[in-house]
């Protein structure tokens, strides 16, 4: 059976040197690479570099797909540009990795034979990409998302993990969020108990933030601009200028003004998940019982009229009205033993079986369609 990878990598605000695209290039002869990406795929053998090493040196995002179960998304930041120690708190066994030597790196590699399954990687990077400018504004929904699937699949339903940080904005979320719950496989349950504990984002207007601006020091907007003028990332620089806004008197004041609420631990989120789930899966049984009740009214109301209907299908004596008519009398067994007329179901199928036992292909369907077991038999 033919298996799959595929490794893509990603520049974002900059691009390649020509020494830099012959050395990845030089890592396999699956390599397309150009000025912002690489991408490798693998139908047979494997990447024989180190994806995390590839993507310090050379990318900005990494994203890695295989048809036995292996999803991971990896970001490099700047270390200047995001917050170690905010992000450490999201760290969770080798399902989280949070480093930082050269550059800051989250790594994101689920493991999950759930997850296995044919997944085309090309295109999916793209939907994810703007996660990581997500991450350099400081906001955590990716980080706690993923979080959500680790703590389940590394301690269970009865969580004991350390509870991260429940960020705002859970029940806005977006495009890009809803790819990243499908591609880890993040329980719809967990994601639902969470957003009740989270707030909404508190967005600063762009007035407000003018206003911050031309409170920082001359020498402060000189050296942003300098940045940008010289070529750093756009969204490194813009990132660093926001968060150091943010940090002023202003914002911290707003800030303070609605503290974020938060579960009493994991183990409380998990079981309130489990709530959730319970719940939801019986509005779905009961939804289910009234439509089925329906179903029965309605077959109940014409049960003279399918009868007849049956009669005339098998006197068509065509394959066609042979395959329609057994479909009626499977309305009808349902009904026979919803309303406990199995008895009369039976001799009524039996009748037809005695009028029409020349026709093989009808007899056969009969028989095939198990319409005469019994509901011990089911």
């Amino acid at each position: 059976m033919s298996t799959y990878q595929y490794y893509e990598f990603r520049k974002i605000d900059s691009s390649l040197s020509d020494d830099a695209i012959q050395e990845v290039s030089d890592l396999s002869s699956r390599a397309q690479v150009s000025r912002t990406s690489a991408s490798f795929t693998y139908h047979y053998g494997d990447f024989h570099g180190d994806p995390i090493k590839v993507l310090t040196r050379h990318f900005d995002a990494l994203f890695y797909t295989a048809s036995w179960g292996s999803r991971r998304l990896a970001f490099r930041f700047p270390i200047s540009a995001v917050n170690y120690d905010v992000f450490r708190r999201f760290a969770l066994g080798e399902t989280i990795d949070i480093k930082r030597k050269d550059a800051q790196i989250v790594d994101l590699f689920f493991q999950d034979e759930s997850l296995c399954g044919w997944v085309d990687g090309e295109g999916t990077l793209d939907r994810v990409l703007g996660l990581y400018d997500d991450l350099l504004a400081e906001d955590y929904r990716p980080l706690f998302l993923s979080w959500l699937q680790a703590a389940l699949l590394e301690h269970g339903w009865d969580s004991d993990a350390a509870l991260a940080p429940v960020p705002p904005g859970l029940q806005e979320l977006s495009e890009r969020h809803r790819v990243l719950i499908d591609l880890f496989g993040i329980d719809s349950d967990l994601v639902a108990a969470a957003a009740s504990f989270s707030d909404p984002i508190r967005r600063e207007s762009n007035e407000d933030l003018a206003q911050a601006i031309e409170s920082m020091p001359a020498a402060q907007q000189a050296g942003f601009l300098r940045r940008m003028v010289l070529g750093e990332p756009p969204s490194v620089v813009i990132a660093e200028l926001r968060g150091q806004l943010r940090s002023g008197a202003r914002f911290a004041e707003a800030s303070l003004a609605t503290p974020l609420r938060s579960p009493a631990s994991a183990g409380a989120l998990f079981a309130k998940a489990r709530r959730m789930q319970a719940d939801r899966e019986r509005e779905a049984s009961e939804r289910e019982a009234a439509l089925e009740l329906q179903r029965f009214d309605a077959i109940e109301r014409d049960e003279k009229g399918l009868w007849r209907r049956v009669d005339k299908l098998i006197a068509g004596k065509t394959v066609k009205a042979y395959d329609e008519a057994v479909g009626v009398l499977k309305d009808l067994r349902a009904l026979a033993l919803h309303k406990q007329r199995w008895e009369e179901f039976v001799r009524r199928v039996e009748a037809i079986r005695g009028k029409y036992s020349r026709l093989s292909g009808l007899q056969w369907r009969i028989e095939n369609a198990k319409l005469l077991e019994g509901p011990k038999s089911m």
